[in-house]
């Protein structure tokens, strides 16, 4: 149990904790997904590239789409974090449904996300530990892979819940500000907090 908890605060590291942002002066305007273009320097592109970043595991790449004082932005990703990343969120699906620009420099991007029920994949893998012989002499990898299995027994139980992502320019660039809603999306239903027992 006690290495299921640490594997999970690795993800709780990856994803911290947010507050949420306030909303001003919004006005909204319906941008089909397909028609942004990534090299834009637009709110929509900065959050679809920020979600592309976690499916393929790339701190780097989310690092570009936050600032420095984001609960996501990290120095440096070893190797085997960078698999790790990809196995809990490389079944991450997103659209965006619209963006609401504002009149301060920053926008809200209304993103549809879907992502394995990582609820279920948690309660598989502890079922699994239970049943089998000697739980606590389990490996680092023999538990990623039971996780690994259990992400995919649990490929059709999904979780979908529509964000309104805050983005903010700055320095002539859109970041996106990470919340706890956003990253409870991303990380299939799980609320960094739920991670923490």
């Amino acid at each position: 149990m006690k290495k299921i908890l640490l594997l999970f605060n690795l993800v709780v590291i990856v994803l911290g904790m947010g507050a949420c942002g306030k909303k001003e002066n919004l006005q909204e305007q319906t941008v089909p997904q397909e028609q942004i273009p990534l090299e834009q320097n637009t709110p929509d592109a900065a959050v679809i590239g920020y979600l592309n970043a976690f499916q393929a595991g790339r701190q780097d790449k989310a690092n570009q789409y936050v600032t420095e004082d984001d609960i996501i932005y990290a120095e440096d990703a070893e190797d085997k974090d960078i698999a790790t990343i990809q196995m809990l969120f490389g079944n991450m699906t997103y659209r965006v449904k619209s963006l609401t620009m504002g009149e301060n420099n920053n926008a809200i991007v209304t993103t549809e996300i879907t992502n394995v029920n990582m609820s279920a994949v948690m309660q598989a893998v502890q079922s699994s530990l239970k049943a089998s012989s000697g739980s606590s002499n389990q490996t680092q990898e023999e538990i990623l892979s039971m996780i690994q299995e259990a992400i995919e027994q649990n490929k059709d139980n999904t979780v979908t819940q529509t964000v309104e992502i805050e983005v903010v320019k700055g320095n002539d660039t859109w970041k996106v500000k990470t919340t706890t809603e956003l990253l409870t999306a991303i990380s299939g239903g799980v609320t960094p907090e739920g991670l923490e027992i």
